[in-house]
């Protein structure tokens, strides 16, 4: 592979050098600002020309633009001495820009079909080429020597024909992954474009040979997961797969590794390696436009899960009066609100039809997928055991009670708690007697048994909902919130818990549709590591706040938008 490019290189370099020396010949009789003008053209064509065929097989970007520029000042500043001074400039200047662009050329060119590349960059090459030298030729009026004239032409063809016919794929071979689901990028494995992008963090799985496996994927904005917790000491074989339009993305770098992978457009290829220390080990796509990571913890770790964040050992409770708890009223903040619900058994219906989700986008103006709601469906009856829930959602001042260097927002101590962990959440519940409720316990108590959208009916309201629809929240500092930044981990625009009193749900349960996304105790899927989060948040459009709704992350992922709230069997 590297072979071909060296050889392309050296055709550049030697036709550069052909033509260097017509023009010198030439210029002897021409002007000044022809000088510059060749100077400047010859720089930065040789200073492309080199850093791309340096860049293509190696990825070095470094050595693409150094050994670029070096080879367009060379060949730049001698011609542009024919201009005097500014010429000089000019090729001198032009050498390295060409240099630059030579390497960017082929770190965005390096993903794709190079066999279609390589022809069409020699056939500009050699039209630049040629008009420069007619051009040179016409203003010195001086005849070309004649085996340049005669052949040169002729030879160019033939070196076009060659390189057409030379393979310069320096993507794996592999087989096209079928079957792909997409709202436009195209996605590997049959698996849906909109599912994928829900798995921003996961923990490696280890196989029955003891080897963690992971599964990144490459869409047209992003690596889906972008962080990805593993072990130190057990040895990792990463897949990578890619999306039709994934470009740079599919130039999969791993700097600190000395890896390098262009994955095939909607294919795949993997590498192995053995994390032999903790920290982290960044990811990125050739462009430097995109990044993840790998974060390495210790072999008893299942992950960087902060030690305060769950009591150890959990303790065993028998009843709730072992602790001050907010069913009991005792050590209450004022103002602060909670109690259970009773909810009794029987059907009801969960879920959405297929019909009903495309009447639902209609309703709200047709902009949405289907396919982004697909996991509603389908529409059933499912019989419910009576049990409690909390009316409200957990509040801050209640989650600091069990977790002491919880930081309390100034104000906001009767809001929902976020940036709460699965895990954290779970042990919370359990450390008053309770625990996390199913999603169908959830929705049941959201929606009752009339099959209703909304807590309070089929018709959202912006002022029974805290969304992104009804500006209820204030000012939000959430930073880069999609890229899961530092930021994000500040409170969001949530409100107290039990503000809207007019969108409770049948059963009077409060904030069950917008404020803050709710943690079940249901996998969404179990293999991937991912739990089902309910209710729409203060971020989300209504749509998403339906009962309905199903949202999947990873449990280690904490979000300003993120709360909880408990339940009981009765």
């Amino acid at each position: 592979m590297t072979g071909q490019y060296y050889g392309a290189l050296i055709i550049a370099i030697f036709a550069l050098a052909i033509t260097g020396l017509i023009i010198y010949r030439l210029l002897k009789k021409g002007d000044e600002m022809l000088g510059m003008m060749a100077g400047m053209t010859m720089g930065m064509l040789s200073g492309v020309a080199v850093g791309t065929f340096i860049l293509l097989p190696t990825g070095n970007f470094l050595a693409g633009v150094m050994i670029g520029s070096i080879v367009g000042i060379l060949f730049g500043v001698p011609i542009g001495r024919f201009g005097g001074f500014m010429g000089i400039m000019e090729g001198l200047m032009a050498g390295w820009m060409g240099g630059m662009m030579g390497a960017m050329l082929g770190q965005m060119m390096r993903p794709f079909n190079l066999n279609v590349f390589m022809p069409f960059f020699f056939i500009l090459f050699f039209i630049t080429i040629a008009g420069l030298i007619y051009l040179v030729y016409t203003r010195c009026e001086r005849c070309v020597p004649l085996i340049i004239s005669r052949y040169g032409a002729v030879a160019a063809v033939i070196i076009l024909i060659a390189i057409a016919n030379i393979d310069f794929s320096i993507t794996p071979k592999a087989s096209p992954i079928k079957g792909l689901v997409s709202s436009g990028s195209g996605i590997a494995s049959g698996i849906a474009e909109e599912e994928v992008r829900q798995r921003k963090k996961i923990t490696a799985k280890i196989n029955d040979n003891g080897v963690q496996e992971i599964e990144i994927v490459a869409l047209n904005d992003n690596y889906y997961p972008k962080e990805v917790i593993i072990k130190k000491g057990v040895p990792v074989r990463v897949t990578l797969k890619a999306g039709k339009h994934s470009g740079c993305l599919r130039d999969f770098i791993v700097p600190s590794l000395k890896i390098d992978k262009i994955i095939p457009a909607e294919g795949k290829t993997y590498f192995d390696f053995t994390p032999d220390t903790t920290g982290e080990i960044p990811f990125r796509c050739s462009m430097d436009m995109y990044h993840g990571k790998f974060v390495v913890v210790g072999e008893g770790l299942e992950a960087p899960v902060e030690k305060a964040s769950i009591p150890d050992p959990l303790p065993s409770v028998k009843k709730l009066s072992q602790f001050p708890s907010p069913l009991m009223g005792e050590g209450r903040v004022r103002g602060e609100k909670s109690d259970m619900i009773l909810i009794p058994s029987g059907e009801f219906t969960m879920g959405s039809s297929d019909n009903e989700i495309v009447d639902i986008i209609n309703k709200f103006g047709g902009k949405a997928n289907p396919v982004w709601y697909k996991n509603e469906t389908p529409r059933k009856k499912v019989f419910v055991k009576d049990f409690y829930i909390d009316r409200y959602e957990v509040t801050n001042s209640q989650y600091k009670r069990f977790k002491n260097d919880y930081v309390v927002p100034f104000g906001r101590e009767n809001h929902p708690a976020v940036n709460v962990k699965w895990a954290e959440a779970d042990a919370y519940c359990k450390w008053l007697g309770k625990r996390l409720p199913a999603e169908e316990e959830w929705e049941k108590a959201a929606r009752g048994t009339d099959a209703r959208q909304f807590p309070w009916g089929n018709d959202f309201d912006k002022a029974k909902a805290n969304t992104a629809a009804s500006g209820l929240g204030g000012e939000a500092r959430v930073g880069s919130y999609k890229e899961e930044t530092t930021a994000s981990l500040f409170p969001g625009g949530t409100v107290p818990v039990g503000s809207l009193e007019k969108g409770v749900s049948p059963y009077d349960v409060h904030d069950m549709s917008g404020n803050a996304w709710e943690w079940t105790d249901t996998w969404y899927d179990k293999e991937k590591g991912l739990k089902v989060l309910k209710g729409g948040s203060w971020i989300a459009p209504p749509i998403s706040a339906r009962s309905a709704v199903r949202l999947a992350d990873n449990p280690f992922v904490m979000s300003n938008d993120y709360g909880f709230r408990c339940a009981k069997d009765k």
